[in-house]
């Protein structure tokens, strides 16, 4: 799928029509799973640490469980739905 989907992009007329929309196509190197694979791990580092010290900074901490309320100040009780 990758493949076909590189190989779309690479076609000057569908790559005329997605750039007349707005969209940016990256070259055919940056278009691998191992590439997106190694972006994310990247992106969730550099981020997670701004991210992590914006929390400490407002006096939130992470919970062991994940979800939607993981995040609470710091000495808040949890009120968990059962």
């Amino acid at each position: 799928m990758n493949r076909a989907m590189s190989d779309m992009l690479d076609n000057p007329s569908v790559r005329k029509r997605l750039e007349g929309l707005g969209l940016e196509i990256v070259p055919s190197e940056r278009r691998s799973p191992e590439y997106l694979a190694a972006f994310l791990l990247e992106e969730i580092e550099r981020r997670g640490k701004v991210i992590r010290a914006a929390q400490h900074q407002r006096g939130l901490r992470r919970r062991r469980k994940t979800g939607p309320n993981s995040l609470k100040p710091l000495g808040a009780t949890a009120v968990c739905p059962r």
